[in-house]
């Protein structure tokens, strides 16, 4: 969900300086704001299109800025952003005008896909880690939620709950390391302005976790499940060059293998997210969450309904 809203906001006058030298913008420029808000976020625009986060007064995440600078550290894909006193960050706004081609939508997931394995090994201290046993363990608590009771029967969320259970034990069985997860990979957070270097954003939901979920993720943006809009792409190929980078870890047949059960059981992990944020949240944002709740859980299980 996406709002746009006009402000006024009076910068203390220290902050306002540090700014204006990055930007290089007469102070007086920083009282008219037009915010940009969304799920968790401020983002405010001016002439140079460069962004600022206030975290101490606005519902900005208390993550997003921690993994952001963290990422930037390890990977030049990330925007780069700045610290500034009283709380403030300062991020680099590049203007996209990706034309959304096969080829472009290719690049883009090449890109994000090296950034995964590069961070492999590294130190993943300020990123939440999330494991699949984790996201198993917590079952019981979203399907007990009363707003899903009231969908689903307790025999089918019984057969979710055993379906959960068998897909992860069979997922754990595979040899793949935990690594950066996006949590929102599509492709409007990808931006990039017309030179070689594009940049990965909204990084509010980001944690280490199995990497396929990611791949799991756009593949379900390119079919159109979140907002109706199909992407005319090859997605098979685009997932045979994913799991060609991986064959470290496994052979294509093993590779393909565990996609296809990180398929099935992706809807149900971004499920647990959504649920976890209708948790800490409140307002017109709340109910939204609760509905992506449903509707990905409904996804899950007609996904394997089959199977039970």
């Amino acid at each position: 969900m996406f709002y746009m809203r006009e402000v006024v906001v009076m910068f203390p006058s220290k902050v306002k300086k540090e700014i204006s030298k990055v930007l290089e913008i007469p102070d007086i420029e920083l009282e008219f704001i037009k915010f940009a808000e969304t799920d968790y976020s401020l983002l405010w625009e001016i002439s140079k299109s460069d962004y600022l986060l206030k975290k101490s007064i606005f519902s900005f995440n208390d993550n997003e800025g921690d993994i952001s600078l963290y990422i930037s550290k390890i990977s030049d894909v990330i925007p780069k952003i700045h610290t500034l006193s009283d709380g403030y960050f300062l991020q680099k706004r590049i203007l996209s005008n990706n034309s959304n081609t096969p080829e472009e939508i290719e690049k883009t997931f090449e890109r994000y896909t090296d950034l995964q394995i590069d961070v492999i090994g590294k130190d993943h201290s300020s990123l939440p880690l999330l494991t699949l046993n984790e996201v198993e363990m917590g079952s019981k608590t979203l399907t007990s939620e009363s707003f899903v009771t009231e969908k689903f029967s307790e025999d089918d969320l019984d057969k979710i709950r055993v379906k959960v259970n068998q897909l992860i034990s069979k997922i754990n069985k595979f040899d793949i390391p935990n690594t950066l997860e996006h949590g929102d990979l599509h492709l409007g957070n990808y931006i990039e302005n017309g030179d070689v270097k594009g940049f990965f954003i909204d990084w509010s939901e980001a944690k280490i976790t199995h990497p396929f979920l990611s791949l799991s993720h756009i593949v379900f943006s390119l079919s159109g499940m979140f907002d109706g809009k199909k992407i005319n792409i090859d997605i098979e190929a685009v997932e045979e060059k994913y799991l060609k980078k991986w064959t470290k870890y496994g052979s294509i047949n093993e590779l393909t293998e565990l996609l296809s059960l990180i398929k099935i059981l992706s809807p149900y992990y971004y499920c647990n997210q959504y649920y976890n944020n209708y948790l800490k949240l409140d307002g017109p944002i709340k109910e939204q969450n609760r509905q992506d709740v449903l509707m990905l859980l409904n996804v899950f299980y007609q996904g394997v309904q089959n199977e039970i």
